[in-house]
């Protein structure tokens, strides 16, 4: 399935200068071909493309061709057919030119052993990306003051926790100062406020250094918080392509749980129009199901306060990506009743 296979364009509106997008795909497929095993199609005739300046985030479940679509893009691997172009250069028959646009960071596991201290590392990948001397010592300062890492800039690389080291990938990632930066699941292992953070300097990156950034992420509710757009990938197609605002649209679940303190068995369910009513350890019962809108809720709260039982919390449960899935193919459905014998039209990816 494409999305906008028209080349997108941009114009300066200073200038009228065409501009080519940050990043394009056109009719993009990878096949990886294993010894003596069956082919494996990780992509599949995908077209994308994304404006220069935007925060653009890539979601799907294992497997969906989130990191293949990265490599490509990074040019660690060739496509098996179709085009991908960083700033208008070819990434297979202009290599250097296009990955002199490109920050990456893919994989955050540095070398465990090594006695070199951070610092040391930065210095080393700037000397690799050809960053002069006094260049790389300031923007290695500055990446390590915004990173939190600047008091440990000392410390040996291996002392470093994955979350540390991350960190340092990302800031590998920007010591050539790139027009394009490319990351792969930057907040995985992160606890929720090492996340925040990460999820603030990456908007900053596009907000004030006007930078295009495009990332995957495992989470539906954080790529909507902080991208412009998010593509979404299953089993390496491009099933769909949002503004972050109909991400959240789609996100708004009607999954409810409801802790209460007392004991209920499973014959309450009808009670509590069809809830799942589940026992939750010690005195406590859990009341979990779809609730259809706020007066059906509270509904549900007065048959709990007409029982006499303290409520102790309601929360709404996020989305998984499974259902959000299933909400796609159920709004794709829902298109093509509403427009019998017209193919449905999937958002485009130019604003």
């Amino acid at each position: 399935m494409e999305v906008n296979t028209s080349p997108a364009t941009e114009i300066d509106g200073r200038s009228n200068s065409y501009r080519p997008p940050a990043i394009e795909l056109r009719g993009v497929s990878k096949t990886y071909r294993p010894v003596a095993q069956a082919p494996v199609r990780a992509l599949v005739h995908v077209t994308l493309s994304v404006p220069a300046g935007q925060v653009i985030g890539v979601l799907g479940p294992n497997a969906a061709g989130k990191t293949t679509l990265l490599k490509l893009i990074a040019g660690r691997l060739r496509p098996t057919s179709g085009q991908v172009q960083v700033q208008g250069h070819d990434v297979v028959r202009e290599r250097a030119a296009a990955l002199r646009q490109l920050g990456v960071a893919l994989d955050a596991r540095l070398a465990r052993r090594s006695q070199a201290s951070v610092w040391q590392h930065l210095l080393h990948c700037g000397y690799q990306l050809d960053v002069g001397g006094l260049e790389v010592k300031e923007r290695a300062t500055e990446l390590l003051r915004e990173l939190d890492l600047w008091d440990r800039r000392d410390d040996p690389l291996h002392t470093y926790s994955s979350t540390m080291q991350r960190k340092v990938a990302l800031a590998c990632a920007l010591l050539a100062d790139p027009a394009i930066v490319v990351f792969d699941e930057p907040t995985l292992g992160l606890d929720e406020g090492a996340t925040r953070s990460i999820r603030q300097w990456i908007a900053q990156l596009a907000q004030r250094r006007g930078k295009t950034v495009l990332l995957t992420m495992s989470q539906p509710s954080l790529l909507s918080a902080i991208c412009d757009r998010v593509v979404l990938l299953r089993q390496g197609r491009l099933v769909a392509n949002l503004t972050a605002a109909e991400l959240r649209v789609l996100l708004r679940s009607t999954q409810y749980q409801l802790r209460v303190r007392g004991q209920l068995g499973s014959q309450w369910s009808e009670w509590f129009d069809g809830l799942t009513v589940l026992p939750a350890g010690g005195d406590e019962t859990i009341l979990r199901g779809t609730i259809a809108d706020q007066a059906a809720l509270h509904g549900v709260i007065g048959k709990v306060r007409d029982l006499a039982l303290p409520l102790l919390a309601v929360a709404r449960e996020e989305l998984s990506l499974d259902d959000l899935f299933d909400r796609l193919t159920e709004r794709a459905a829902q298109g093509r009743e509403g427009h019998a014998g017209d193919e449905p039209a999937l958002p485009r990816s130019s604003p």
